[in-house]
């Protein structure tokens, strides 16, 4: 086993080492970038697709593919959609992508940007508070709690870096850190972990996977490596299905699904964390609200 964890967190370690850095100066680019916009108008079928040239408070400008301009009064649109290109549409710019339903993705958070989060379960109860913040284009930093109504309190520490920053290709490593009270043993323990993940596609489809070791785990001793497999796709111009699995191969195992409502810069995850064993299934609905500041 030891020898298997140790081939596996080597791989990550060269694949971060080896992937070309011409790529890393690309920090948030898309923050800077002509954005697309799909426009549908009062009282005239079909949509307009194109990129953004000039707006104001009464008037949008986009450039069609054919290259003409055409000028458009805000107050004749019935519907728009700010983001990427996608297919013959456009869907929604997500403002955490840096985050699948439970846990990180490859993607960094902006410079200057964070989210505050408040997720919840009504069964078996709890919520669990969340900041997060980017510095330097590369570091995403993230920190909150665990509140339960009849076990004691967690805290948890995340932080990760991300070496690689392509529009369709990612890599990151971090490290994170759970308390873990012992109220019949009258004190706090702890759990932590180093793992590396990288996100493989863009924003409107992409695919997860990392590996987890745990460095401190109390009087239990190591777990083992924890496999992380997941990803993202859209499904509308304003929603995106997630899916998320976490396994240690050896008794642990945690899917997670669920959808992301995007709306500017709000977003709305509803969710269902899955624990499953050879025991059975157990289903736990969350929700989770989330306001991103510091975008542009």
């Amino acid at each position: 086993m030891i020898k298997k964890v140790t081939f596996l967190f080597a791989f990550w370690l060269l694949l971060i080492l080896t992937i070309p850095d011409s790529g890393l100066a690309q920090t948030a680019q898309l923050n800077n970038e002509s954005y697309q916009v799909m426009i549908v108008q009062r009282g005239k079928p079909g949509r307009l697709v194109g990129t953004v040239t000039y707006e104001n408070e009464k008037v949008i400008r986009i450039r069609k593919d054919d290259g003409s301009e055409l000028t458009i009064e805000k107050n004749t649109i019935l519907s728009m959609v700010k983001g990427t290109r996608y297919g013959s549409g456009v869907v929604a710019r997500d403002p955490n992508s840096s985050r699948s339903v439970i846990g990180p993705t490859a993607r960094p958070l902006g410079s200057g940007q964070g989210y505050v989060s408040l997720s919840g379960a009504p069964w078996p109860g709890f919520l669990a508070p969340t900041v997060s913040f980017g510095l330097g284009g590369f570091l995403s930093l993230n920190a909150g709690a665990i509140i339960t109504k009849d076990d004691p309190n967690y805290v948890f520490l995340n932080g990760k870096i991300s070496f690689v920053r392509r529009p369709k290709l990612n890599v990151a490593i971090g490290a994170l850190y759970l308390n873990l009270p012992v109220p019949e043993r009258g004190y706090t323990d702890g759990f932590g972990a180093i793992y590396g993940i990288g996100t493989f596609g863009g924003e409107a489809a992409s695919f997860n996977v990392g590996l987890g070791l745990d460095y401190y785990s109390g009087e239990g001793g190591s777990s083992g490596p924890i496999y992380i497999i997941g990803g993202e796709f859209q499904v509308s111009p304003r929603v995106k299905a997630l899916v998320e699995n976490w396994t240690t191969l050896q008794g642990f195992n945690l899917t997670c699904v669920g959808l992301r409502f995007l709306i500017k810069n709000l977003a709305l995850d509803v969710s269902v964390a899955i624990p499953w064993s050879s025991d059975g299934l157990k289903f736990r609905p969350m929700i989770s609200p989330v306001y991103n500041f510091g975008r542009r």
